[in-house]
């Protein structure tokens, strides 16, 4: 899925736009990187709580940063996470220069997906992971197919979920194929039911 890019002057006249349709605009501040602004959208018409758009520059060194919108139900604590991924993606790493230090090759999709959850909180990693395999999930079924790339992402964070959900919430009480058998959502819920129940 090819995204495409526009013109610095275009970018800076839409940010001012959605500033005046009174669009939040929210800053996520991490580290010494610059506030990254982003927007909340409720993505009409598409059934999935966990997408996520860009509009990035063709010219990121001029620095006018991409038009990022994060779906408004992806959890506050999650959404900036969302954005920092597509800012490294979409402008960041694609300076002049700029690798990966450990390939000397451009970063990918999924390199960055790893830098990315390196920086979440342990208890947010998770459930991050899960919204971003759905929205790979998603695209791949009702929007465009994947690109190998994106494949790669999904595959990478699949891994991720298989290896660090914890044993005993896994099937959450279900036969693995009963649980396979699940949509990704109701596998959210009944993790979530099962983990919150462990804490009463």
């Amino acid at each position: 899925m090819a995204v495409q890019e526009y013109n610095p002057e275009q970018l800076i006249g839409w940010h001012e736009g959605l500033g005046n349709d009174q669009i939040t605009t929210t800053y996520f501040n991490f580290e010494d990187l610059p506030p990254i602004p982003y927007y909340t959208d409720s993505f009409t018409g598409a059934d999935c709580n966990s997408l996520v758009s860009v509009w990035p520059s063709n010219n990121p060194e001029e620095g006018t940063p991409p038009i990022i919108k994060v779906h408004k139900n992806i959890p506050e604590q999650l959404q900036g996470y969302f954005a920092l991924h597509e800012y490294i993606e979409f402008d960041i790493a694609r300076l002049p220069g700029v690798e990966n230090p450990e390939t000397g090759e451009a970063w990918t999709c999924a390199e960055i997906e790893e830098l990315v959850l390196d920086l979440i909180p342990s208890d947010l990693r998770l459930s991050y992971v899960q919204r971003r395999i759905d929205m790979f999930n998603f695209i791949d079924q009702n929007i465009s197919g994947l690109t190998g790339e994106m494949s790669e992402t999904r595959r990478f964070l699949s891994t991720v979920l298989e290896e660090e959900t914890p044993p005993s919430t896994k099937c959450a009480g279900m036969s693995d194929e009963e649980f396979d058998m699940l949509s990704p959502q109701e596998q959210e819920l009944r993790l979530m039911y099962v983990q919150r129940a462990a804490t009463l």
